[in-house]
């Protein structure tokens, strides 16, 4: 499983219990269930019944390929030197996005930030970043690349 996908499948597992109606105790027996019990591979069960349910084929389990991440960052970290956008433009930008970058994350390089965004942000949070930083030949070329993620 890629690492982006895995942070927001937690992310959204996370939110979902916060959000619930479960009491704190509840969660507690939740996270004790998740380190040493079963309840993962239960959670998994149910959540292959689901699919099945709606009628979702599995891609047979395996992996999907990584696809070349590196090319919307090339073009991002080309566009930040073309243009000598600061790093400070660059956080504002990514906080209109919904982004909020760790602290390791804004005290690195200007590469390591845009590293950063790239492997958090969704394909069409990527697409919109591109846009901002006024990537004209995206449109064609760099929207086939990120849709494949």
């Amino acid at each position: 499983m890629r690492v982006a996908v895995r942070r927001r499948i937690i992310r959204n597992f996370v939110a979902s219990l916060l959000t619930s109606d479960l009491s704190r105790s509840d969660i507690y027996e939740v996270i004790s269930e998740l380190q040493s019990g079963r309840f993962a591979y239960e959670l998994a069960e149910v959540l292959r019944d689901v699919m099945m349910v709606l009628r979702e084929e599995p891609a047979r389990y395996e992996a999907v390929p990584d696809v070349d991440n590196e090319e919307p960052l090339k073009i991002a970290y080309a566009l930040v030197q073309k243009r000598r956008l600061s790093k400070r433009m660059l956080l504002d930008t990514m906080s209109v996005l919904g982004a909020k970058p760790t602290r390791g994350a804004m005290s690195g390089t200007t590469r390591q930030l845009l590293e950063w965004f790239f492997a958090e942000a969704t394909p069409s949070q990527s697409d919109k970043f591109l846009s901002l930083l006024g990537n004209d030949k995206q449109d064609q070329y760099l929207k086939g690349i990120v849709k494949r993620e």
